[in-house]
């Protein structure tokens, strides 16, 4: 037989700031002293489930034992004893052959005692934890005056345990808040659908702790997984079908028994439905939890993301059909512009090609030459419309260069090659958040464009610069300028360009006059000294 002091740090559960172990330990040396026993075993509740975990031992113990009560958490549905003491709370012997054999299917059954004093710990109303006396005699009785007593230190551990719990539970309300809020930021920041799903299923594992999510939106008439994280058991058909979640709005709490080959351990599963502004449905949350059951706190803290979740993944499918929309409607405009550009001056160069076969068949060289010419200019025209449809159609460049990069190797890639003097400047040196580096250079590219196509510049400037609070971005061109008072500012994309201005928390301004050049610049709060994140 071996003496059990103590457990050591790592099987002591994490009491979170509440050191139970001096309390521990003094009831226990009393309890041992009181009672003359060679054993005293300490379990607490596992929170509001009917599982009990080995919390402390002390006495004389052999290896197997002491390896049953560190291994063994009891349930009330398959423990006896530990039903017992669930649901009364009077003390229970076990002191001889007889009462061991009744109580076999329990703990007891690992145990090499003869005598066993069982009493439940707890608070008013509900079970918190028991604690087992142990004797290696037969027969053992204790006066009531001593049981008394030891009773009435059952009850000082009770209520430790009792403020442990409380404490823990408080700790883990305000956790979660925390987390929740953190949480649902980050998530409601989130565009990407995937990226959603992702955070959300994370999320959930964080929150309740749980060991396994799946998440499961509405397709047509059923649901699809669409996400999966952690390790949750797969369940036949008959222990659960996630579309009769979507006739309810409430949670669904099931407890799930080990049902081989499926899932190998008892788990629970808690399934949450996804609301959806019209009061129907959007998908389910499953969270799965093994050998601990979900308990009432999980279920509200969840029940609380779940609306959160909700929101954001159909605010990431909104902004995904807007994107399929504005793919769509770029792709029109694209259209256009190949019709009343480049095919237009296609079709002007087939026509002089045509008028110079006839002058050459005629002889007239001079005419022959001008029309040569015209074909020239025709096509450098198209060459150029078809360089700046090329260069918008390619994959964003922002990903792998960032927006200085990005604006360089459009004025690289487009103006300088249609003979456009380029001056840039940056002192831009580390990344924008991903919106605003896609506004400020979505402004750029329509400011440039313009100048491109309807100004007649020769010089273009374009200055990216960061300063305290502040990006600041200055498109100008010498070009033939405009009144924008008396002239339509719908060709020039100017409206698109300040609501893109104004989704960054930005403003954009546009000077410009007849003969002067156009001035475009955008001002966008960013940084510690801003009010604004900038997009």
């Amino acid at each position: 037989m071996e003496r059990m002091d103590s457990a050591s740090p790592s099987q002591l559960p994490d009491l979170s700031g509440l050191d139970l172990r001096p309390a521990l330990e003094e009831t226990c040396r009393l309890l041992l002293e009181l009672s003359t026993a060679e054993q005293v075993l300490v379990y607490a509740r596992q929170g509001d489930s009917t599982l009990y975990d080995p919390l402390y031992a002390l006495g004389r113990f052999s290896r197997p034992e002491k390896a049953a009560f560190w291994s063994t958490s009891p349930d009330t549905a398959t423990d006896l004893l530990a039903e017992a003491l669930h649901r009364r709370f009077e003390p229970i012997w076990v002191n001889d052959e007889n009462a061991r054999r009744a109580w076999r299917a329990s703990l007891l059954g690992s145990l090499q005692g003869r005598s066993y004093l069982a009493l439940t710990l707890h608070n008013r109303s509900q079970p918190l934890g028991f604690l087992l006396l142990g004797w290696e005699s037969d027969g053992v009785r204790l006066p009531d005056e001593r049981l008394n007593l030891i009773r009435a230190l059952a009850r000082s551990l009770a209520l430790a345990l009792d403020n442990a719990r409380l404490y823990e539970l408080a700790s883990q309300q305000i956790f979660q808040a925390i987390r929740l809020q953190e949480i649902g930021a980050a998530i409601l920041q989130q565009f990407d659908l995937k990226e959603v799903l992702a955070l959300v299923a994370g999320g959930a594992l964080q929150l309740t702790a749980a060991s396994g999510c799946i998440l499961r939106l509405r397709e047509g008439n059923g649901l699809k997984a669409v996400y999966q994280a952690g390790n949750p058991p797969l369940l036949g058909e008959d222990e659960w079908q996630p579309q009769h979640i979507l006739e309810r709005s409430e949670p669904l709490l099931i407890n799930l028994p080990a049902t081989p080959p499926h899932s190998q351990e008892d788990s629970a599963l808690l399934a949450l439905p996804l609301p959806g502004g019209d009061g129907a449905a959007i998908g389910v949350l499953e969270l799965y939890q093994k050998r601990r059951y979900l308990s009432a706190t999980d279920l509200q803290i969840a029940r609380s993301f779940a609306a959160q979740a909700a929101i954001a993944i159909q605010h990431a499918r909104l902004y995904q059909r807007i994107q399929q929309t504005a793919v769509a409607e770029e792709r029109a405009r694209l259209a256009r512009d190949l019709h009343d550009s480049i095919s237009q001056a296609l079709y002007a160069a087939s026509l002089y090609t045509r008028a110079a076969e006839r002058q050459l068949h005629s002889g007239r060289l001079q005419a022959v030459q001008a029309h040569l010419n015209e074909i020239g200019s025709a096509l450098h025209g198209a060459l150029s419309e078809l360089r700046l449809l090329i260069y918008e159609l390619r994959p964003p460049i922002l990903e792998q260069a960032g927006l200085s990069g990005a604006l360089y190797h459009r004025l690289k890639s487009v103006e300088e090659r249609a003979g456009i003097q380029v001056d840039w400047h940056s002192n831009l040196n580390a990344p924008l958040p991903r919106r605003l580096e896609e506004n400020l250079y979505r402004i750029a590219q329509e400011a440039l464009n313009n100048s491109l196509k309807h100004a007649g510049a020769g010089q273009v400037s374009l200055r990216l610069e960061q300063q305290p609070g502040l990006i600041r971005l200055r498109i100008a061109d010498n070009g033939r300028g405009f009144d924008p008072r008396s002239e339509p500012a719908s060709g020039m994309g100017l409206k698109i360009m300040q609501e893109r201005a104004a989704q960054a928390g930005g403003r954009l301004t546009l000077e410009s006059a007849p003969g002067a050049g156009t001035v475009i610049l955008v001002e966008v709060p960013y940084g510690d000294d801003s009010h604004s994140a900038g997009g």
